[in-house]
Parts: structure tokens; C-alpha cells; sequence
């Protein structure tokens, strides 16, 4: 009797078992709820495999939160996962979504630096960032070029116009280093290359310069006559006379 008791028991676990094996590969390859334009996800910085598989659960998107922990843990993708902000395409499985999670392939937003902007402007361009963390409010010029470690800079043409490309929760601040950065690069780059009769001792005083001619017309072909008009001016210690530092002063 007992020998038939434990033989249904072994059997009956054996099948049990089975049957879960079958049900967790089955879990592995089909394709998450996700609506048909896809969702995007926040994983939040800490996040563990555990509070990922219970707010996806919550969501609806996973039905069997356990086996997604489990086949993380498998898997070895349970410590590798990254936080940030994921694009999840419609037909996603549980694999390929902790495969993407592991890859930190994150959603990238972009901001883009106007040609001509004054810092004021850029800041107000930084600050309407609904994708930024925002750190620098309330401070003054000074004390955001002290956070940019350029104290005693003046922040106007410190940050080169482009188009730049970061991942939700990049900071204010770092968006505004890596700016000023391409910009020293490109300064770097062609200071060097100018003609050493110029009236200018710094790279940043042709900046300065380049950016007033900028200003004065809107045409190309017109820039070379006009910086060649204001280089003679400063090397005969004139002062340049021109509107766009007027319109500069009065804001």
C-alpha cells in the first residue's frame, strides 16, 4: 500500500513537474501585452528584477510575474539589468525584454542649440526640457559656470549649437558640459588654423568676433567682407561700430 501511495506521489510530482516546464519555455517565447505602437517603460535607478516583473504584472503586461523572475535569475540577467527608459515594441517576449534591459538599449531624446542663441536663451531652451533633470534653477550665470567648472568664464558662445542626444534623467548640468565640451573641441581645432596677422589673442575673442559678423547679416557670401571690414577696424584700434553689440547690451 505505502509502495503505491509513493509511486502516485512520484509519478504525480513527475508530471506536475513536467507540466510546469512545459508552461515556464512556453512563458519564455510568447510575446508580452503589449499594445500594437508598443509602450515605453521607466525602470527606475535600484530597481530589482523582483519590483520589474511586479509593476509589469500590475501593468498587465506580465501574467506570470514569478516566471520572469526565475528566468531572469537563469539566465543571468538579474544583476545586469540597467535602469532607464525602454522603448518595448509590440511582440516583445520575456527573453528578448530582459535582453534589452541588459543591453541599456534606452529611448534617446534630443535638444537642439540655435545658431546665434545668447545664454540666456539656452538656458530657457535647457529649462523647458520636460526630459532633464533640473539642477541649476534658481542659480546665477556665475554660479552655473562654477558648476561647469569654467569659473570666471563668460557663458555667452560657451556652448556650441547642435543638436545633441541623451537618455532620460541626464542632468541640466551634464547636458550643458558636454555642449561646452564640443564646443572647446571645435575651438581647439581650428585656432590653430588662423592667420597669424589677426588682431585676436584668444580663441575665444574669434568667437566672439565670428558670432558679432554672424549677427550683422544673414547672408554667407557677405561674412568674409564684413569680418575682413571689423579686423582692420581692431587693427587700427577703432571700435567696430556695429548694431548687433548695441542689440547685445540692451538684451
Amino acid at each position: 500500500m505505502i509502495n503505491r501511495v509513493l509511486g502516485i506521489i512520484v509519478i504525480t510530482t513527475s508530471f506536475l513537474a513536467a507540466w510546469l516546464m512545459m508552461d515556464f519555455n512556453q512563458f519564455k517565447s510568447t510575446p508580452l501585452n503589449i499594445p500594437a505602437n508598443g509602450t515605453v517603460y521607466l525602470l527606475k535607478p535600484g530597481s530589482s528584477v523582483s519590483s520589474l516583473a511586479n509593476d509589469l504584472a500590475a501593468q498587465g503586461v506580465v501574467e506570470k510575474p514569478l516566471y520572469l523572475k526565475i528566468l531572469a535569475r537563469l539566465d543571468g540577467s538579474a544583476p545586469k539589468i540597467k535602469a532607464g527608459e525602454y522603448n518595448i515594441p509590440q511582440g516583445t517576449t520575456p527573453a528578448s525584454l530582459l535582453a534589452l534591459l541588459v543591453a541599456g538599449e534606452v529611448v534617446s531624446h534630443s535638444l537642439t542649440l540655435v545658431e546665434g542663441w545668447t545664454f540666456r536663451e539656452v538656458l530657457q531652451a535647457v529649462a523647458g526640457s520636460p526630459v532633464l533633470v533640473h539642477t541649476l534653477e534658481q542659480l546665477s550665470d556665475s554660479e552655473i559656470m562654477d558648476r561647469l567648472e569654467m569659473a570666471g568664464e563668460h557663458p555667452e558662445g560657451r556652448f556650441l549649437p547642435d543638436t545633441y542626444h541623451f537618455p532620460r534623467g541626464t542632468t541640466d548640468l551634464a547636458f550643458l558640459k558636454r555642449a561646452a565640451k564640443a564646443m572647446d573641441q571645435v575651438l581647439e581645432a581650428k585656432w590653430p588654423e588662423r592667420d597669424e596677422n589677426l588682431p585676436l589673442k584668444t580663441a575665444y575673442e574669434a568667437l566672439i568676433l565670428a558670432s558679432i559678423v554672424e549677427k550683422e547679416t544673414g547672408l554667407a557670401s557677405e561674412r568674409p567682407e564684413i569680418a575682413g571690414v571689423f579686423v582692420r577696424r581692431l587693427q587700427k584700434g577703432m571700435k567696430l561700430q556695429t548694431d548687433p553689440t548695441v542689440i547685445y547690451g540692451i538684451g
